[in-house]
């Protein structure tokens, strides 16, 4: 019974961690996940009189299958999920959404400090003092909100708002969900308009990239529709 237990605990783990790399729609991986998982039952059986001891068991499984890195990664390539990469109409459209949301956010959360700013009196040196700190605060906090709803939201959903409402998603070269440092890498040029637009152009003309900016290749990301 807890050999049992203790298999389907292993497949369950092994299946959760693969379904939390691919952020696709459930109907589209939901059969190629069950089908990876009864090929890797059929495998644990086929090994039980080779290995009976279990643990070496779940080894030799995970060497023929790969972490689950490896696994959703072979299953994105298997199914070409990744290869549907979408042009930047769809995706300069999704980005003035979110440009509209993230300063929207940004405004409501520089705005207390703002109308602070703007109530305290200024006739004494400490609250000029204050007030220059103030000013340094906003330029420095409204940029990061900024880069902050990106970087949380594709970190986190794979997607923006405005990429939800056009079906995109962002995910590796290799198909499967980016890290953190991806997200950050590929959003950094969002702090400024100009340094986005100079993203685009490098990427586009210079290096002649297909559908990346240059701070995509650099972070190894792709943006699909699916």
């Amino acid at each position: 019974m807890m050999l049992e237990n203790k298999e389907t605990d292993f497949f369950r783990e092994y299946l959760h961690s693969v379904n939390d790399l691919l952020p696709y729609p459930e109907n589209i991986k939901s059969d190629a996940l069950n089908e990876l998982i009864q090929d890797m039952k059929e495998a644990w059986e086929d090994l039980r009189a080779q290995y009976p001891d279990e643990e070496e068991r779940f080894q030799v499984l995970t060497d023929q299958f790969g972490s689950p890195e490896e696994a959703a990664i072979n299953l994105c390539e298997a199914n070409e999920w990744h290869h549907r990469r979408v042009g930047f109409k769809l995706r300069i459209a999704a980005y003035f959404i979110d440009a509209f949301l993230s300063g929207l956010l940004s405004l409501v959360t520089i705005a207390p400090i703002y109308i602070f700013h703007l109530t305290e009196d200024a006739s004494n040196i400490l609250v000029y003092i204050v007030r220059i700190l103030i000013v340094l605060t906003l330029a420095t906090l409204s940029p990061l909100v900024v880069i902050g709803y990106f970087v949380i939201s594709e970190g986190l959903f794979a997607a923006t708002l405005g990429k939800k409402i056009f079906g995109l998603k962002v995910v590796s070269e290799k198909g499967i969900k980016i890290t953190w440092q991806q997200a950050i890498i590929r959003n950094f040029t969002k702090i400024r308009g100009e340094l986005l637009l100079l993203d685009f152009l490098i990427g586009k003309y210079l290096m002649k990239l297909d559908q990346q900016r240059a701070m995509d290749k650099l972070a190894e990301t792709i943006v699909i529709k699916c």
